[in-house]
């Protein structure tokens, strides 16, 4: 017989490997947590502008910058093991190529939610990371 809950969790995890997959990008650090925590944190940091930024330079029509911003998180992102974030990122670079500046802004919010679940499980995973080294 088919668990529902164990089903569900199933479903769960499939859904938060592409939010961030800690373990992921782990193995791809070679578990070096020292320079997972600064690019991370640069990251993090730097993302939050571009998503401030994006809309205000389709807005000024300055489509070339926009694009790059965008192109930049979505491989960012990617390479983070962030590949729901990278993929609405991918959706927004490619409303700035069309140059809609409606779409931009529409899909701002998106955006935006895909980068707080991916802070959250970043920052998350490097809390417990910090406290597994602690014990």
């Amino acid at each position: 017989m088919n668990d529902p809950d164990a089903m569900a969790d199933g479903e769960h995890k499939k859904k938060m490997a592409r939010v961030f997959s800690g373990a992921e990008l782990c193995e791809n650090f070679m578990g070096n947590m020292g320079l997972l925590n600064s690019i991370l944190a640069r990251f993090i940091k730097r993302t939050e502008c571009q998503i401030a930024e994006i809309p205000v330079l389709a807005e000024k029509g300055d489509w070339e910058s926009s694009v790059r911003e965008a192109h930049t998180i979505k491989g960012s992102a990617r390479s983070l093991s962030a590949l729901d974030l990278g993929d609405t990122a991918m959706r927004w670079e490619e409303d700035c190529r069309q140059r809609d500046a409606a779409a931009v802004r529409a899909r701002h919010s998106d955006v935006v939610e895909a980068f707080a679940l991916f802070k959250a499980a970043a920052e998350g995973f490097l809390s417990r990371q910090g406290e597994d080294k602690k014990e």
